[in-house]
């Protein structure tokens, strides 16, 4: 069997669980959505803002009124939480990937993954397009043969951690006890923050420039140990969560059996939360073993997911500048 044929037999899972977690919460979305939609007809506090296109309007309005809807109860902060802090680590490894001097040039669209993360849920998103991309570019590959391709613009990196600075600024601000129309506009501008932001640091920085390397990668995996920390100091506050209120875990994991109306956007978090998070423990079981992935996953209990993520995120770009090194020491002799 041919290695194009492998790669798509090794992404088949991940386009499976994209379109089963598509029909998991948009086949059972229909009553919470029609009330969210019958809201957002009505002007006033529930709707404070409107760009003037009927459609998008709509559209946002039930984004924002269901996001806010999660927020609603300790278990939807909690949840969402961890969402946030997991999506921010999957949207700099997002970053980065799209942007190694020989990306596959869909990778490379951030933008447009960054939009169909709105439109259509990150979990959807990752693992049916995403992912399966990801894979089917060999973009995984580290072996010696292909270390040059993984090169990124020193400039690019800059403008990628800048993004995720505010960007996480966006979403702390959700947290906030603002008023309602202030809670609306944090909660619209998280929204469309990947978007922009993408769209900035494409327009603004190379993707290549003639520098070194190594530094390249230095830079991303301190970046990535940056997200890691944020990462546990969500996971250190969703535990003072618990202390508080030691049934918020029970709470969260009968939402995986029913929910009412009011729940299903803090189901609909939890489910999006999970399949990012197991989608990426795919392919890292694909790239170095079960034995990593294991780490990873018990780095998840005890440093929280997005921590476990970003920490693996940090060792792969960490064996790629060892392969540099030995690379570089080599045309040395």
């Amino acid at each position: 069997m041919d290695q194009h044929a492998i790669r798509v037999l090794k992404a088949a899972p991940l386009l499976l669980a994209g379109a089963y977690t598509s029909y998991l919460l948009y086949g059972r979305a229909g009553e919470p959505v029609e009330a969210f939609g019958n809201h957002c007809q009505m002007p006033g506090p529930l709707y404070s803002w409107r760009f003037g296109v009927p459609a998008v309007d709509d559209f946002l309005c039930v984004v924002v009124q269901s996001f806010r809807q999660g927020l609603s109860t300790a278990e939807g902060t909690w949840i969402t939480g961890y969402l946030i802090t997991t999506l921010v680590s999957a949207y700099a490894f997002l970053a980065v990937e799209g942007s190694r001097q020989k990306a596959g040039w869909f990778l490379s669209l951030i933008p447009l993954h960054a939009l169909l993360f709105m439109l259509v849920g990150i979990s959807v998103v990752v693992p049916a397009i995403w992912l399966p991309s990801y894979i089917l570019y060999n973009a995984g590959d580290r072996t010696p043969r292909e270390i040059w391709r993984k090169k990124v613009s020193m400039v690019r990196i800059g403008a990628i951690a800048l993004s995720l600075i505010l960007l996480k600024l966006s979403a702390i601000a959700i947290f906030f006890p603002f008023s309602e129309k202030g809670k609306e506009i944090s909660i619209l501008l998280f929204q469309i923050a990947p978007i922009a932001l993408a769209c900035l640091w494409m327009l603004l920085s190379p993707a290549s420039e003639g520098v070194s390397q190594m530094r390249g990668h230095r830079r991303v995996k301190a970046m990535h140990l940056l997200q890691a920390e944020a990462g546990l100091i969500w996971h250190l506050i969703g535990v003072l969560y618990i202390i508080r209120d030691p049934e918020i875990p029970w709470r969260v994991f009968k939402l995986l059996h029913s929910w009412s109306n009011t729940e299903f956007q803090a189901f609909f978090l939890l489910v999006d939360v999970s399949v990012l998070f197991l989608g990426f423990m795919y392919v890292i079981v694909l790239e170095d073993g079960t034995d990593i992935a294991s780490l990873v996953a018990l780095g998840s209990v005890l440093l929280g997911p997005a921590s476990a993520l970003s920490a693996y995120f940090a060792y792969r770009e960490d064996k790629i500048l060892q392969a540099v090194i030995v690379q570089e020491r080599s045309k040395d002799f």
